[in-house]
């Protein structure tokens, strides 16, 4: 489904489905509950969702400083990879972790939503190290 017909159907614009996407902007309830019935989103993936915010919340409680920011550092390589891959322009044929014939779009929009559901300083310093890499090749 394309974000044109996501947004057509959720009576927002595409620019908003967009952000949303990009975690730019929050997502009401209601309007997640379509979102994840107009994507076909199965319940199991929710649960898993949620047991890995569970996870992660219990690790964050023990990590350290160096295990926080090694962390990180692993998520956003991990997330620029698959974003080199979904646009054609890795080095490799493919990261590491991923099957030659699979699809790294999905897998991308899945870390994306893990990576909303990290603890709030994680979760910032993620974004924040992703929009300076992003940043300095423009």
């Amino acid at each position: 489904m394309t974000q044109e017909q996501l947004a057509d159907k959720l009576f927002r614009s595409r620019s908003t489905v967009s952000k949303i996407e990009n975690n730019q902007i929050k997502i009401d309830v209601p309007t997640f509950i379509s979102w994840l019935e107009y994507t076909n989103f199965r319940t199991d993936d929710l649960q898993n969702i949620f047991e890995y915010t569970r996870k992660v919340n219990i690790l964050h409680s023990v990590m350290n400083e160096a295990e926080k920011e090694e962390f990180v550092n692993a998520l956003v390589t991990r997330y620029m990879e698959l974003q080199k891959s979904v646009r054609g322009e890795s080095d490799k044929a493919s990261p590491s972790f991923l099957i030659p014939s699979q699809n790294p779009e999905p897998l991308l929009q899945d870390l994306k939503l893990a990576i909303q559901a990290l603890p709030k300083d994680i979760r910032e310093s993620v974004n924040r190290k992703i929009e300076q890499i992003q940043e300095s090749k423009l």
